[in-house]
């Protein structure tokens, strides 16, 4: 701001009488605050620093670091810049770049060089300045924008051949690695980003840059175990050797490699602690817009593990940040995660509002994150009611992942393409996919639908378990019901009320227990009597003493016991125990829609 000339006044008089020492010290933090307190000293006098902080005009401990000095309130350095002459403070600003400086951290070297361009000096040299960008970007201060993929492709295009062999050069092609996977050319991104790194030089941004796009290309294309090594081999060198550290950029395209190649290996587990991690480290910091693409993230982890009601509040938030600021495009993808959890929570006008925001203009959905956009539409369909329309949006998605080379996206698509309507193109395919993919996550997928196909309740009691041992409780708790399903089936009432009761236990432990997925899976109510009776039937008593406790007849209590067996599937007091659970509230049957996307399975048998 330009302060006027009664706020000067004003200012001024709040500062007091001040001797030419004192005013030195305001005129050097006015070229560039905060600084250490050895070059305030270093350009103005020690004395007079210690007399300005007694009198509460500057303060120590700026931003909590200690030794770091700014001035009390803004408004003091801005009236004494408007006050000093320009050859004054051109004259603080050559002393400040000529000293060694305490660059303590990438945002106090920024503010050095940033001194440079304040004033009306000759540009100084591209050294410097290259420089300054890079502590600026590792300051959070630069963002790398993908919004608008096709110009920026095309300003790559043309400027990649002309720049000369280089750091320079390297960093342009591993941005043009990064713009091909959002662009919707995962196998290209890899094929750019494997020449950058055989080429540049290890460690630096280029390099790391390189290895986020070829990590972001194997985790869809069927090789999420190798995204995950080259994540681990970026990890290990987010810092330079010389101490500078990475732009934002490239930490956040490294964990949305993570991230992704996490999620579609089904590794839920080590996905909630990895997103609960790189959250923490955002937060570290001051605020920005990397905290709403970690919110995300964690957001995704929770729906992945089946965690719904902590996923919504978790996408509501990033929701929120990327609203304000979105520069990597993910603003959409969060609105589709949202959209599905809210679905699966049964909030049907709050995913069909988010399904509407989808098509805003302003906020384009980049081409590797349509098959995403689909499916939300799909599953917000199902809940809808309108199961012919979501399998022709689930079959769009899988299509749309397929012309991309997603592999590892469309075997996830078509596995819920197959849940939709059974379609037996999705079924062979998926088994196609499942010999293609690096991934025990895509093979247990196929597994999954032959065992559905073939009505195997013993085959999907042993999925069921190995995605609960995965961390994909939800995945786990459809399973077992579809496992409950086959054994009623096969007449094995035993085994199906035994999978009835894993999979109800496991759906609650998703917190789910009001809703209506949880209501379709569970058996006919019992009255209150008949719950009473099937209690004390449980822990051993006779018909004659269950009689005498109820102060009722021991026809009542055989007829209750009918009645019971009947309404939970079994034949007799032995199976009791096993099938004997607890159910919520329970409403009328409803066709529940379910994201299968994020949580792959999620269809209640229709002969429940």
């Amino acid at each position: 701001m330009v302060p006027s000339q009664r706020l000067c006044e004003i200012v001024l008089a709040q500062l007091g009488r001040l001797d030419a020492a004192e005013w030195r010290v305001l005129e050097v933090l006015a070229t560039a605050e905060p600084l250490p307190a050895g070059d305030v000293e270093a350009l103005s006098s020690p004395e007079a620093l210690a007399r300005l902080e007694r009198l509460g005009v500057v303060v120590d401990h700026a931003g909590g670091t200690p030794g770091l000095v700014r001035a009390a309130h803004p408004l003091y350095t801005e009236v004494v810049r408007s006050r000093a002459p320009e050859a004054v403070l051109r004259l603080v600003r050559r002393e400040l770049l000529a000293g060694p400086g305490d660059d303590r951290s990438p945002a106090l070297a920024a503010a050095r060089r940033l001194a440079l361009l304040d004033g009306s000096d000759p540009a100084p040299d591209a050294g410097r300045l290259t420089e300054a960008a890079r502590s600026a970007a590792a300051a959070l201060d630069l963002a790398c924008v993908l919004g608008r993929v096709d110009d920026a492709q095309a300003v790559l295009d043309r400027e990649v051949p002309a720049a000369r062999p280089g750091p320079g050069r390297s960093l342009l092609a591993a941005t043009a690695a990064v713009l091909a996977f959002h662009g919707g050319d995962p196998t290209g991104a890899v094929h750019q980003a494997t020449a950058v790194r055989s080429t540049a030089p290890a460690g630096g941004p280029a390099w790391q840059l390189a290895t986020a796009a070829a990590a972001l290309g194997h985790a869809v294309t069927g090789a999420p175990r190798s995204a995950l090594a080259m994540v681990a081999e970026g990890r290990a060198g987010l810092a330079w050797p010389d101490g500078r550290v990475l732009p934002a950029f490239v930490h956040l395209a490294l964990a949305q490699a993570e991230v992704m190649a996490l999620r579609l290996s089904g590794r839920a587990r080590e996905l909630e602690a990895r997103a609960a991690e790189l959250h923490r480290c955002t937060l570290a910091g001051p605020e920005w817009y990397g905290d709403a693409v970690a919110a995300l993230h964690c957001g995704w982890a929770a729906l992945v593990a089946g965690r719904v009601r902590v996923a919504v509040r978790r996408l509501v938030d990033a929701q929120a940040g990327l609203r304000r600021a979105d520069p990597l495009g993910l603003l959409p993808l969060c609105r589709s995660h949202l959209a599905m959890a809210r679905a699966l929570l049964g909030d049907v006008d709050g995913a069909q509002q988010l399904v509407a925001e989808l098509d805003d203009p302003e906020r384009a959905v980049l081409p590797a994150y349509v098959p995403f956009v689909l499916f939300a539409r799909a599953v917000v369909a199902g809940v809808q009611g309108h199961p012919a329309e979501a399998a022709r949006l689930s079959r769009e998605a899988a299509r749309e992942a397929a012309e991309q080379g997603q592999v590892t996206t469309e075997a996830v698509v078509l596995h819920t393409t197959f849940r939709f309507g059974r379609p037996l193109h999705a079924a062979d395919r998926l088994a196609v996919l499942a010999r293609r993919c690096e991934s025990a996550y895509v093979r247990d997928l196929a597994d999954h639908v032959v065992a559905i196909t073939a009505e195997d309740g013993d085959e999907l009691d042993g999925i069921s378990r190995r995605f609960e041992e995965a961390g994909l409780v939800l995945n786990a708790a459809d399973a077992a019901a579809e496992a409950a399903a086959a054994h009623e089936h096969q007449g094995a009432r035993r085994s199906a009320a035994t999978a009835l009761a894993r999979g109800v236990t496991l759906a609650r432990a998703c917190g789910l227990a009001d809703s209506q997925s949880l209501q379709a899976l569970l058996p006919p109510s019992l009255t209150a009597r008949e719950e009473e009776v099937a209690r004390l039937a449980s822990r051993g008593l006779s018909n004659v003493q269950i009689a005498d406790r109820l102060v009722v007849s021991v026809r009542t209590v055989e007829a209750h016991l009918s009645h019971i067996y009947g309404k939970l599937g079994i034949t007799g007091r032995a199976e009791l125990s096993d099938a004997l659970v607890v159910p919520g509230p329970r409403n009328a049957p409803t066709h529940s829609g379910l994201a299968e996307w994020v949580l792959p399975g999620r269809r209640l048998s229709a002969r429940r």
